[in-house]
């Protein structure tokens, strides 16, 4: 008591000071009450599900399910590709198609050679050659871009063709 006495300062302003302290922080314990009220309520709502909204377990599971969905149809298209990747390695990819004169009297290129390969150079050659008489059609297998049997230039050019494409 001496201290405030001794500066001039009276003991009920101070009291009237901590009492409008007190009563300001009641007033902000109540609104932070309220609003942590209005939080539960929404909160419980929600968990709830009411009022138009959904609860986070039906949502967590909702979105299992799509996922569960989305893995097996996944699987599936997976398992789509590698049958199409294996048909696509015994397909012919590369093709080459070389025309020319057999006979340098027929006056047209009427004879070729056609090499058909797959991503292995793989394949066959197939040569007709066209005469003022007969049409005469050969094949001759590949194997990893070689012939075992002698090339005409033609087919040597064909296959060289072919097997130059990029699949």
């Amino acid at each position: 008591m001496e201290l405030f006495e001794q500066y001039g300062i009276d003991i009920g302003y101070i009291c009237i000071g901590i009492a409008c302290f007190v009563l300001l922080l009641f007033i902000l314990v109540f609104i932070v009450i309220i609003r942590q009220n209005n939080l539960i309520k929404k909160y419980h709502n929600f968990m709830r599900g009411e009022k138009d909204v959904t609860t986070m377990e039906k949502m967590f599971e909702s979105r299992l399910d799509e996922i569960e969905h989305l893995e097996k149809k996944n699987e599936k298209i997976v398992k789509k590709i590698m049958e199409i990747d294996q048909t696509i390695l015994g397909t012919y990819q590369k093709m080459a198609i070389v025309k020319y004169d057999a006979f340098r009297e027929m006056g047209g290129n009427l004879s070729f050679v056609l090499a058909m390969l797959d991503k292995k150079n793989s394949g066959f050659l197939l040569n007709s050659v066209h005469s003022r008489d007969a049409c005469y059609t050969y094949i001759k297998d590949v194997d990893k871009g070689s012939v075992k049997i002698e090339l005409s230039e033609e087919e040597r050019q064909a296959l060289q063709e072919a097997i130059e494409q990029s699949s």
